[in-house]
């Protein structure tokens, strides 16, 4: 007897170490002016998907690996003294301010101000902004999670619900976390075309989807989002792709080697045009010419080229009018435009 209540007695504090418990603390350290995350994401291919193990609700400690995946440096996110923020005055109530910067695959950047009101028993998204104009208001505001965040916390949101179901350990390319996990319910209402009262019943589709959240103490954030009701019930699940942000530093993961590929000038040309474009980081860099067809026509960059700005001009003679594309690879990272040669 004395042995079974020992193993149950190391199973019991074997589960409670493994749990967490996300302060009021942590949150506000996490967004704190000065704070800094960086965002990745798995490339999107169309047409094909990305396997991913969610795990399961589980009361037992799960380990999930999310460090043998291709991803591509998306942005970073910044915390700012609130009153900074250039839309305050819209959200005087927030005390956190999150500024986040991300490009876009035409290599130009935008802006968003992420206004949030951290209080006691809760944090809330108020609102979103860009540098001049509000582009979002919730109300009333977006409760995206409870305080403390820990493992049996539900709470409602308007699409749906949320729930952390389970806990364990997130391994990421730049180490190893203990995290919940946050299985948010939602369902997406798409109105059909011509609905006189899109409210009525038999008008609205209801498409259920789920999301999987996972963070730990320092706001580490895996995000796998819209699952499809179909895979509801698997542990691992196939998706067009997931997300994850890191505290300060690139994760191990070389940054954007492309910051810009501009549109050649002149365009539409009939004899020559120059192609500019700007890297991040050295390395390998390949600019090719395709027909409207996709068939290769020429290559008129293959060697290795330094961090800076770079002009290439392009000589269009022997090839018939019409639309041509340029694409420039440098690493992992790949950008395509389009040109015309005109009579």
């Amino acid at each position: 007897m004395k042995k079974k209540l020992l193993l149950l007695f190391l199973l019991i504090s074997g589960i409670a170490y493994s749990q967490i418990s996300i302060t009021y603390d942590d949150f506000s350290d996490a967004f704190s002016p000065g704070s800094t995350f960086n965002s990745y994401m798995t490339p999107i291919v169309f047409g094909s998907t990305v396997s991913v193990f969610v795990g399961e609700a589980s009361a037992t400690a799960q380990y999930w690996d999310f460090s043998n995946y291709t991803f591509n440096h998306e942005g970073i996110s910044v915390g700012i003294d609130p009153s900074t923020a250039p839309l305050f005055n819209e959200f005087p109530t927030s005390n956190f301010v999150l500024f986040e910067k991300g490009w876009l695959t035409s290599g130009d950047t935008f802006h968003i101000y992420n206004y949030k009101e951290l209080q006691s028993d809760k944090m809330m998204l108020l609102g979103l902004s860009d540098d001049t104009s509000v582009m979002a208001t919730y109300d009333p505001p977006a409760v995206q999670a409870v305080v403390p965040l820990e493992y049996g916390s539900t709470w409602d949101v308007s699409t749906g619900s949320v729930t952390v179901d389970a806990f364990g350990t997130m391994k990421l390319p730049s180490g190893e976390y203990e995290c919940l996990r946050l299985r948010w319910d939602n369902v997406n209402l798409n109105y059909k075309p011509g609905m006189v009262n899109p409210t009525l019943s038999g008008r609205i589709d209801r498409t259920p989807t789920r999301h999987y959240i996972f963070y730990s103490k320092q706001i580490r954030e895996v995000n796998v989002l819209s699952v499809p009701e179909d895979q509801f019930n698997l542990t691992t699940v196939d998706i067009i792709g997931f997300s994850f942000s890191d505290r300060e530093g690139n994760a191990g993961i070389p940054e954007k080697a492309i910051s810009s590929l501009a549109q050649n000038f002149p365009n539409p040309f009939n004899s020559q045009t120059t192609i500019r474009y700007d890297l991040t980081s050295g390395g390998i860099v390949m600019l090719r010419i395709y027909d409207f067809l996709g068939k290769e026509v020429t290559t008129l960059v293959n060697e290795v080229q330094s961090p800076g700005t770079h002009d290439v001009i392009f000589y269009c003679t022997g090839l018939t009018p019409g639309v041509y594309y340029y694409n420039l690879t440098c690493g992992d990272y790949s950008m395509t435009k389009k040109m015309l040669i005109s009579r």
